[in-house]
Protein backbone atom coordinates (compact mmCIF):
# COMPACT_ATOMS: atom_id res chain seq x y z
CA UNK A 1 0.00 0.00 0.00
CA UNK A 2 0.92 3.63 -0.12
CA UNK A 3 -0.10 6.82 1.80
CA UNK A 4 0.34 10.74 0.47
CA UNK A 5 1.03 13.83 2.30
CA UNK A 6 0.95 16.91 1.72
CA UNK A 7 3.53 19.98 3.91
CA UNK A 8 2.37 23.16 4.20
CA UNK A 9 4.21 24.42 0.97
CA UNK A 10 1.88 22.58 -0.34
CA UNK A 11 4.42 19.64 -1.67
CA UNK A 12 3.09 16.32 -1.58
CA UNK A 13 4.83 13.11 -1.26
CA UNK A 14 4.12 9.54 -1.08
CA UNK A 15 5.59 6.86 0.57
CA UNK A 16 5.72 3.35 -0.05
CA UNK A 17 6.80 0.63 2.42
CA UNK A 18 8.71 -2.38 0.98
CA UNK A 19 10.19 -4.14 4.49
CA UNK A 20 11.75 -7.13 2.53
CA UNK A 21 14.43 -4.96 0.65
CA UNK A 22 17.41 -3.02 2.29
CA UNK A 23 17.27 0.07 0.27
CA UNK A 24 15.26 3.32 0.01
CA UNK A 25 14.72 5.23 -2.92
CA UNK A 26 13.67 8.83 -2.94
CA UNK A 27 13.27 10.54 -6.07
CA UNK A 28 11.79 14.34 -6.69
CA UNK A 29 9.85 15.19 -9.67
CA UNK A 30 9.70 18.43 -10.72
CA UNK A 31 6.94 19.40 -13.50
CA UNK A 32 9.34 20.99 -15.86
CA UNK A 33 10.90 19.47 -19.27
CA UNK A 34 10.87 20.02 -22.71
CA UNK A 35 7.17 20.66 -23.74
CA UNK A 36 7.18 23.95 -21.15
CA UNK A 37 10.04 25.75 -22.81
CA UNK A 38 9.94 27.78 -26.19
CA UNK A 39 12.09 27.64 -29.02
CA UNK A 40 14.97 29.98 -28.25
CA UNK A 41 15.33 27.91 -25.23
CA UNK A 42 15.23 24.76 -26.21
CA UNK A 43 16.86 22.20 -23.84
CA UNK A 44 17.58 24.50 -21.00
CA UNK A 45 15.71 22.14 -18.54
CA UNK A 46 17.95 19.16 -19.19
CA UNK A 47 21.10 22.12 -18.95
CA UNK A 48 19.41 22.89 -15.37
CA UNK A 49 18.94 18.86 -14.15
CA UNK A 50 23.15 19.20 -15.15
CA UNK A 51 24.04 22.22 -13.01
CA UNK A 52 22.18 21.23 -9.96
CA UNK A 53 24.89 18.58 -9.54
CA UNK A 54 28.03 21.05 -10.49
CA UNK A 55 27.66 22.74 -6.68
CA UNK A 56 26.08 24.20 -4.00
CA UNK A 57 26.23 26.99 -0.81
CA UNK A 58 26.78 23.84 1.20
CA UNK A 59 28.23 21.49 -1.00
CA UNK A 60 30.24 23.84 -3.70
CA UNK A 61 32.14 21.57 -5.89
CA UNK A 62 30.72 18.62 -7.46
CA UNK A 63 32.72 16.19 -6.24
CA UNK A 64 31.44 16.50 -2.56
CA UNK A 65 27.88 15.49 -3.76
CA UNK A 66 29.08 12.47 -5.35
CA UNK A 67 31.62 11.35 -2.60
CA UNK A 68 29.15 11.64 -0.03
CA UNK A 69 26.21 9.71 -1.79
CA UNK A 70 28.78 7.23 -2.63
CA UNK A 71 30.37 7.42 0.13
CA UNK A 72 27.64 5.68 1.94
CA UNK A 73 26.83 2.97 -0.06
CA UNK A 74 24.24 5.14 -2.08
CA UNK A 75 23.62 5.32 -6.01
CA UNK A 76 22.15 9.12 -7.49
CA UNK A 77 21.84 10.33 -10.54
CA UNK A 78 18.62 12.68 -12.91
CA UNK A 79 16.64 12.63 -15.93
CA UNK A 80 14.78 15.45 -18.39
CA UNK A 81 11.91 13.78 -19.88
CA UNK A 82 9.18 16.09 -22.26
CA UNK A 83 7.24 16.11 -18.97
CA UNK A 84 9.39 16.37 -15.58
CA UNK A 85 13.13 16.28 -14.68
CA UNK A 86 14.14 13.66 -12.22
CA UNK A 87 16.28 13.38 -9.31
CA UNK A 88 16.72 10.40 -7.54
CA UNK A 89 19.22 8.59 -4.64
CA UNK A 90 19.00 5.28 -3.64
CA UNK A 91 20.93 4.58 -0.38
CA UNK A 92 20.96 1.66 2.18
CA UNK A 93 18.55 1.84 4.92
CA UNK A 94 18.67 4.26 7.94
CA UNK A 95 20.47 6.85 6.11
CA UNK A 96 17.16 9.13 5.14
CA UNK A 97 18.52 11.61 6.70
CA UNK A 98 21.70 12.24 4.38
CA UNK A 99 19.72 11.74 1.19
CA UNK A 100 16.90 14.19 2.25
CA UNK A 101 19.77 16.94 2.95
CA UNK A 102 21.46 16.59 0.33
CA UNK A 103 18.26 16.17 -2.18
CA UNK A 104 17.23 19.68 -0.84
CA UNK A 105 20.19 20.87 -1.32
CA UNK A 106 20.29 20.74 -4.82
CA UNK A 107 16.78 21.59 -5.28
CA UNK A 108 17.34 25.14 -3.44
CA UNK A 109 20.94 26.20 -3.35
CA UNK A 110 22.70 25.18 -6.46
CA UNK A 111 25.47 28.01 -7.29
CA UNK A 112 25.16 28.13 -11.31
CA UNK A 113 28.83 28.94 -11.28
CA UNK A 114 29.53 30.70 -14.37
CA UNK A 115 33.23 28.50 -15.38
CA UNK A 116 30.97 25.23 -14.16
CA UNK A 117 28.06 26.63 -16.75
CA UNK A 118 30.54 26.73 -19.53
CA UNK A 119 32.13 23.43 -19.07
CA UNK A 120 28.75 21.35 -18.66
CA UNK A 121 27.94 23.27 -21.76
CA UNK A 122 30.71 21.60 -23.59
CA UNK A 123 29.46 18.26 -22.11
CA UNK A 124 25.90 18.74 -23.47
CA UNK A 125 26.90 20.10 -26.62
CA UNK A 126 29.28 16.40 -26.93
CA UNK A 127 25.71 14.68 -25.69
CA UNK A 128 24.23 16.15 -28.54
CA UNK A 129 26.84 15.01 -31.25
CA UNK A 130 26.39 11.69 -29.79
CA UNK A 131 22.95 11.13 -30.02
CA UNK A 132 23.44 12.33 -33.73
CA UNK A 133 25.94 10.09 -34.10
CA UNK A 134 23.94 6.79 -32.99
CA UNK A 135 20.90 6.66 -35.30
CA UNK A 136 19.23 4.08 -33.08
CA UNK A 137 18.77 6.79 -30.42
CA UNK A 138 18.62 9.80 -32.55
CA UNK A 139 15.79 8.64 -34.80
CA UNK A 140 13.18 8.86 -31.95
CA UNK A 141 14.09 12.70 -31.82
CA UNK A 142 13.79 12.65 -35.49
CA UNK A 143 10.19 11.43 -34.89
CA UNK A 144 9.08 13.23 -32.66
CA UNK A 145 10.14 15.87 -34.84
CA UNK A 146 8.12 15.05 -37.15
CA UNK A 147 4.86 14.24 -35.56
CA UNK A 148 4.85 16.97 -33.22
CA UNK A 149 6.07 19.78 -35.46
CA UNK A 150 6.49 22.97 -34.34
CA UNK A 151 4.87 22.52 -30.83
CA UNK A 152 7.25 22.00 -27.66
CA UNK A 153 6.43 18.45 -27.38
CA UNK A 154 8.50 18.21 -30.97
CA UNK A 155 11.32 19.88 -29.37
CA UNK A 156 15.18 17.97 -28.87
CA UNK A 157 15.15 17.24 -24.65
CA UNK A 158 18.81 17.76 -25.25
CA UNK A 159 18.11 21.13 -27.10
CA UNK A 160 19.70 21.74 -30.11
CA UNK A 161 23.88 22.90 -30.70
CA UNK A 162 22.44 26.56 -31.43
CA UNK A 163 20.74 26.94 -28.30
CA UNK A 164 22.48 24.90 -25.82
CA UNK A 165 25.98 27.81 -26.90
CA UNK A 166 23.39 30.91 -25.99
CA UNK A 167 22.04 29.72 -23.19
CA UNK A 168 23.16 32.64 -20.74
CA UNK A 169 23.36 31.99 -16.84
CA UNK A 170 20.65 34.75 -16.25
CA UNK A 171 18.07 32.30 -18.14
CA UNK A 172 19.07 29.32 -15.94
CA UNK A 173 18.57 30.82 -12.81
CA UNK A 174 15.41 32.75 -13.98
CA UNK A 175 13.88 29.48 -15.37
CA UNK A 176 15.05 27.95 -12.23
CA UNK A 177 13.39 29.92 -9.82
CA UNK A 178 10.46 29.66 -11.72
CA UNK A 179 9.59 26.20 -11.66
CA UNK A 180 11.59 24.43 -9.34
CA UNK A 181 9.26 25.29 -5.88
CA UNK A 182 7.72 22.91 -3.74
CA UNK A 183 4.02 23.57 -5.29
CA UNK A 184 5.61 22.15 -8.84
CA UNK A 185 7.00 18.89 -7.64
CA UNK A 186 6.39 15.89 -5.48
CA UNK A 187 8.83 13.36 -3.41
CA UNK A 188 8.10 9.97 -3.90
CA UNK A 189 9.96 7.31 -1.22
CA UNK A 190 9.72 4.20 -1.43
CA UNK A 191 11.45 1.08 0.52
CA UNK A 192 12.37 -0.08 3.91
CA UNK A 193 12.66 3.47 5.47
CA UNK A 194 12.24 4.52 9.20
CA UNK A 195 8.98 5.31 11.16
CA UNK A 196 10.35 9.00 11.48
CA UNK A 197 10.31 9.45 7.77
CA UNK A 198 7.60 11.68 7.67
CA UNK A 199 9.47 13.85 10.67
CA UNK A 200 12.27 14.27 8.31
CA UNK A 201 10.63 14.99 5.35
CA UNK A 202 8.99 17.89 6.29
CA UNK A 203 11.89 19.23 8.24
CA UNK A 204 13.93 18.97 5.27
CA UNK A 205 12.06 19.60 2.15
CA UNK A 206 9.38 22.39 4.39
CA UNK A 207 11.91 24.36 3.73
CA UNK A 208 11.86 24.78 -0.58
CA UNK A 209 9.91 28.05 -1.34
CA UNK A 210 6.53 27.44 -2.36
CA UNK A 211 5.45 29.12 -5.41
CA UNK A 212 3.60 28.05 -7.91
CA UNK A 213 2.28 25.36 -9.44
CA UNK A 214 1.59 24.95 -13.66
CA UNK A 215 -0.81 23.52 -15.84
CA UNK A 216 -0.91 19.51 -16.27
CA UNK A 217 -1.92 20.16 -19.90
CA UNK A 218 -0.88 22.47 -22.53
CA UNK A 219 -2.61 23.26 -25.86
CA UNK A 220 -1.18 22.52 -28.49
CA UNK A 221 -1.81 22.20 -32.22
CA UNK A 222 -0.78 19.74 -34.20
CA UNK A 223 -1.78 20.46 -37.91
CA UNK A 224 1.06 20.42 -39.51
CA UNK A 225 0.93 18.72 -42.83
CA UNK A 226 4.36 17.36 -43.54
CA UNK A 227 4.20 13.18 -43.88
CA UNK A 228 7.48 12.13 -44.12
CA UNK A 229 10.96 13.62 -42.24
CA UNK A 230 14.91 12.36 -43.83
CA UNK A 231 18.57 13.16 -41.94
CA UNK A 232 20.90 12.26 -43.95
CA UNK A 233 23.96 10.38 -42.75
CA UNK A 234 26.39 8.51 -44.05
CA UNK A 235 25.80 4.84 -42.22
CA UNK A 236 25.67 1.52 -43.52
CA UNK A 237 22.07 0.94 -42.23
CA UNK A 238 18.85 2.90 -43.14
CA UNK A 239 17.08 3.31 -40.20
CA UNK A 240 13.32 3.49 -40.54
CA UNK A 241 10.37 4.35 -38.27
CA UNK A 242 6.73 4.60 -39.50
CA UNK A 243 3.40 4.80 -37.57
CA UNK A 244 0.27 6.90 -36.17
CA UNK A 245 -0.58 9.75 -34.17
CA UNK A 246 -3.35 8.65 -31.51
CA UNK A 247 -4.95 9.07 -28.03
CA UNK A 248 -2.17 10.02 -25.37
CA UNK A 249 -1.72 9.47 -21.23
CA UNK A 250 -5.00 10.24 -20.10
CA UNK A 251 -7.44 8.35 -22.60
CA UNK A 252 -9.42 5.37 -22.46
CA UNK A 253 -7.50 3.74 -25.22
CA UNK A 254 -4.30 4.16 -23.14
CA UNK A 255 -4.05 -0.03 -22.22
CA UNK A 256 -5.79 -1.16 -25.82
CA UNK A 257 -2.79 0.93 -27.84
CA UNK A 258 -0.15 -0.52 -25.38
CA UNK A 259 -1.31 -4.06 -26.16
CA UNK A 260 -1.85 -3.13 -29.70
CA UNK A 261 1.88 -2.22 -29.94
CA UNK A 262 3.36 -4.80 -27.49
CA UNK A 263 1.35 -7.04 -30.31
CA UNK A 264 2.78 -5.76 -33.71
CA UNK A 265 6.15 -5.22 -32.19
CA UNK A 266 6.75 -5.23 -28.67
CA UNK A 267 8.74 -8.52 -27.63
CA UNK A 268 10.30 -11.22 -29.66
CA UNK A 269 6.72 -13.31 -30.20
CA UNK A 270 5.33 -10.30 -31.64
CA UNK A 271 3.94 -10.16 -35.25
CA UNK A 272 6.89 -8.02 -36.69
CA UNK A 273 9.36 -9.38 -35.18
CA UNK A 274 8.78 -12.97 -36.17
CA UNK A 275 7.61 -11.15 -39.54
CA UNK A 276 10.52 -9.04 -40.17
CA UNK A 277 13.08 -10.42 -38.60
CA UNK A 278 12.63 -14.54 -37.94
CA UNK A 279 11.25 -15.04 -40.93
CA UNK A 280 12.22 -12.98 -43.36
CA UNK A 281 16.00 -11.92 -42.06
CA UNK A 282 16.03 -8.43 -42.93
CA UNK A 283 16.74 -6.87 -40.15
CA UNK A 284 18.74 -6.92 -36.27
CA UNK A 285 16.26 -5.06 -34.41
CA UNK A 286 12.58 -4.23 -34.73
CA UNK A 287 10.56 -2.92 -32.01
CA UNK A 288 6.69 -1.12 -31.77
CA UNK A 289 6.50 1.65 -28.93
CA UNK A 290 3.39 2.93 -28.01
CA UNK A 291 4.33 6.45 -26.72
CA UNK A 292 1.65 8.40 -24.61
CA UNK A 293 1.88 11.90 -23.23
CA UNK A 294 -0.81 13.77 -21.20
CA UNK A 295 -1.85 15.97 -24.42
CA UNK A 296 -1.52 13.36 -27.38
CA UNK A 297 0.48 9.94 -28.45
CA UNK A 298 2.06 8.20 -30.88
CA UNK A 299 3.20 4.77 -31.80
CA UNK A 300 5.68 3.75 -34.07
CA UNK A 301 7.74 0.86 -35.21
CA UNK A 302 11.50 0.91 -35.32
CA UNK A 303 13.98 -1.04 -37.34
CA UNK A 304 17.13 -0.83 -39.19
CA UNK A 305 18.47 -2.54 -42.22
CA UNK A 306 20.28 -2.85 -45.03
CA UNK A 307 19.38 -0.13 -47.79
CA UNK A 308 18.40 -3.19 -50.38
CA UNK A 309 15.71 -4.47 -47.70
CA UNK A 310 14.32 -0.79 -46.85
CA UNK A 311 11.32 -0.77 -49.08
CA UNK A 312 10.57 -4.31 -48.32
CA UNK A 313 10.74 -4.23 -44.71
CA UNK A 314 8.36 -0.83 -44.90
CA UNK A 315 6.26 -2.54 -47.23
CA UNK A 316 5.76 -5.16 -44.76
CA UNK A 317 5.38 -3.27 -41.50
CA UNK A 318 2.75 -1.02 -43.11
CA UNK A 319 1.05 -4.70 -44.37
CA UNK A 320 1.01 -6.01 -40.71
CA UNK A 321 -0.81 -2.47 -39.93
CA UNK A 322 -3.52 -3.03 -42.62
CA UNK A 323 -4.06 -7.06 -41.68
CA UNK A 324 -4.81 -5.98 -37.97
CA UNK A 325 -7.34 -3.20 -39.25
CA UNK A 326 -9.07 -5.76 -40.52
CA UNK A 327 -8.77 -8.96 -39.61
CA UNK A 328 -7.98 -7.57 -35.78
CA UNK A 329 -6.15 -10.45 -33.47
CA UNK A 330 -7.09 -13.51 -31.75
CA UNK A 331 -7.92 -14.15 -28.03
CA UNK A 332 -4.38 -15.74 -27.54
CA UNK A 333 -2.66 -13.29 -28.55
CA UNK A 334 -4.39 -10.38 -26.90
CA UNK A 335 -4.23 -13.27 -23.71
CA UNK A 336 -0.52 -13.60 -24.68
CA UNK A 337 0.17 -9.81 -24.73
CA UNK A 338 -2.29 -9.12 -21.42
CA UNK A 339 0.36 -11.69 -19.75
CA UNK A 340 3.57 -10.05 -21.19
CA UNK A 341 2.79 -6.42 -19.84
CA UNK A 342 1.45 -7.51 -16.52
CA UNK A 343 4.56 -9.19 -16.11
CA UNK A 344 6.61 -6.00 -17.29
CA UNK A 345 4.60 -3.82 -14.76
CA UNK A 346 5.57 -6.56 -11.68
CA UNK A 347 9.08 -7.40 -12.39
CA UNK A 348 9.82 -3.60 -13.32
CA UNK A 349 8.73 -3.43 -9.19
CA UNK A 350 11.79 -5.74 -7.94
CA UNK A 351 13.81 -2.49 -7.01
CA UNK A 352 13.20 0.48 -5.05
CA UNK A 353 13.73 3.17 -7.63
CA UNK A 354 10.92 1.68 -9.92
CA UNK A 355 8.85 1.71 -7.42
CA UNK A 356 8.95 5.31 -6.47
CA UNK A 357 9.09 5.89 -10.45
CA UNK A 358 6.05 4.08 -10.56
CA UNK A 359 3.69 6.03 -8.02
CA UNK A 360 5.42 9.09 -8.38
CA UNK A 361 4.66 9.73 -12.19
CA UNK A 362 1.40 9.11 -11.33
CA UNK A 363 0.74 11.51 -8.36
CA UNK A 364 2.47 14.01 -10.35
CA UNK A 365 0.78 13.73 -13.58
CA UNK A 366 -2.96 11.80 -12.74
CA UNK A 367 -5.70 12.51 -10.88
CA UNK A 368 -5.51 9.39 -9.02
CA UNK A 369 -2.60 6.75 -8.46
CA UNK A 370 -3.62 3.16 -8.88
CA UNK A 371 -1.76 0.19 -7.67
CA UNK A 372 0.22 -2.23 -9.87
CA UNK A 373 -3.23 -4.68 -9.04
CA UNK A 374 -5.61 -2.04 -9.87
CA UNK A 375 -3.54 -1.22 -13.74
CA UNK A 376 -3.80 -4.95 -14.22
CA UNK A 377 -7.41 -4.99 -13.53
CA UNK A 378 -7.16 -2.17 -16.27
CA UNK A 379 -5.05 -4.32 -19.15
CA UNK A 380 -7.39 -7.12 -18.12
CA UNK A 381 -10.97 -5.09 -19.26
CA UNK A 382 -9.24 -4.93 -23.20
CA UNK A 383 -11.12 -7.10 -24.90
CA UNK A 384 -9.92 -8.34 -28.93
CA UNK A 385 -12.51 -5.84 -30.23
CA UNK A 386 -11.04 -3.07 -28.14
CA UNK A 387 -7.85 -3.56 -30.38
CA UNK A 388 -9.60 -3.71 -33.65
CA UNK A 389 -11.51 -0.65 -33.58
CA UNK A 390 -8.29 1.11 -32.02
CA UNK A 391 -6.37 0.14 -35.59
CA UNK A 392 -9.46 1.21 -37.80
CA UNK A 393 -9.21 4.32 -35.87
CA UNK A 394 -5.95 5.50 -36.44
CA UNK A 395 -4.54 3.38 -39.20
CA UNK A 396 -5.50 5.02 -41.57
CA UNK A 397 -3.42 4.96 -45.04
CA UNK A 398 -3.16 9.11 -45.10
CA UNK A 399 -2.34 9.16 -41.14
CA UNK A 400 0.85 7.37 -41.35
CA UNK A 401 4.00 9.31 -40.87
CA UNK A 402 7.48 8.53 -41.61
CA UNK A 403 11.43 9.27 -40.99
CA UNK A 404 14.44 7.76 -42.21
CA UNK A 405 18.42 8.09 -41.35
CA UNK A 406 20.53 6.72 -43.99
CA UNK A 407 22.48 7.95 -47.05
CA UNK A 408 19.01 8.19 -49.38
CA UNK A 409 15.43 9.00 -48.56
CA UNK A 410 13.45 5.93 -48.35
CA UNK A 411 10.03 6.96 -48.85
CA UNK A 412 8.94 7.06 -52.35
CA UNK A 413 5.20 5.67 -52.68
CA UNK A 414 5.24 5.18 -48.61
CA UNK A 415 4.18 9.12 -47.13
Amino acid sequence: MFEINSLSNNLKFILVPQKEVYSVSFLVLVKIGTKYETKKIEGISHFIEHMVFKGTKKRPQAFLISKEIEGMGGEFNAFTSKNFTGFWIKIPQKKEEVALDLLTDILRNPLFDEKEIEKERQVILEEIKMTKDTPTKYIHDLWENLVFGKTSLGFDILGNVQTVSQIKREELFSFFEKFYNASNMILAVAGNFQKKIKKDIKKYFGKIKKGRSFPKKLKLSFENKKRFLFYQKETSEVHLGVGVRCAGEFSKEKYTLSLLALILGGNMSSRLFQKIREKEGLCYYIFTNYIPYPEIGSLVTFLGTSPQFAKKALSLIIEEYEKIKKEGVSENELQRAKEYLKGKILLSLEDTEEIAHFYGTQLLLEKKVLTPEKKIKEIERVKKEDIKKCAQKYFRKSSFFGVCIGKEKINEGFF
